[in-house]
């Protein structure tokens, strides 16, 4: 008779689930540390390389699936029909088709580089202020908008003292 013994191998099944994890993670364009949240074996280089990919993916994902696949559509249906009921004027038509989905922002790993990397980027003119604030979660509009506020606000605050 033989008996069992429940603790041998417990290192390589452990192994053996990590791997699987990585495959897995692989298989859904994740890195394994997303997958899992297992930061063990991670160090801030390989980390952010791995975060920016998948970003990367994301983002085209959602500007193919989400914003070309159902956005566009959808808003160009609801303007067609609102046209046709009359509600926007056919020489506004133009101006409601030119919509712009921005999609949410990501949060930062390491802020003050990241500024100072766009804030270079758009001095060498590799990057503008819109791409910048879109990428952030922003509609530049409304930034813009809201800067202008500040400022109003600061020249009052200072013709008060």
């Amino acid at each position: 008779m033989t008996f069992s013994n429940p603790g041998a191998g417990l290192a390589q099944a452990v192994e053996f689930l990590r791997a699987q994890d990585r495959e897995i993670a692989t298989g859904v364009g994740l890195t394994f540390e997303m997958l899992t949240g297992d930061l063990g074996e991670a160090n801030y280089s390989s980390a952010r390389v791995g975060l920016l990919d998948f970003r990367r993916r994301a983002e085209m994902l959602q500007r193919n699936l989400i914003e070309a696949g159902l956005l566009r559509p959808l808003w160009r249906r609801w303007i067609d029909v609102q046209a046709l009921a009359g509600a926007i004027p056919p020489e506004a038509l133009a101006d409601h088709l030119a919509v712009r989905f921005v999609p949410p922002g990501w949060a930062w790993v390491d802020p003050k580089n990241e500024v100072e990397a766009d804030v270079a980027a758009i001095a060498a003119g590799l990057k503008s202020r819109e791409e910048v604030v879109a990428g952030r979660g922003r509609d530049i509009d409304e930034l813009d908008e809201e800067r202008a506020r500040d400022r109003a606000q600061n020249i009052k605050g200072e013709s008060h003292e």
